[in-house]
């Protein structure tokens, strides 16, 4: 994946007990799970982490608007 020339990046700071995404200057304390503040779309996900760092998991959450109803939109999780 080309991170020179994507659409998107979201690069995050994490830091003991805090973390900053750096696309939209954001601190907050850190816990156990992190979810962006900034939603989109995205086709793929690539995760890099400095040396020493380790990351547990990652997962998405979507929404999606079912054919059936046209008027609730509903939120899944999927790992």
């Amino acid at each position: 994946m080309d991170t020179e020339y994507c659409e998107t990046l979201d690069k995050l700071l994490a830091e003991p007990g805090q973390i900053t995404d750096l696309a939209i200057r954001n601190t907050r304390k850190l816990y156990d799970e992190y979810t962006l503040d900034n939603s989109k779309a995205f086709r793929y996900v690539y995760v890099t982490c400095d040396p020493g760092v380790t990351m547990q998991d990652v997962s998405m959450q979507y929404e999606y608007l079912p054919k059936s109803t046209g008027a609730h939109s509903n939120v899944m999780t999927k790992s």
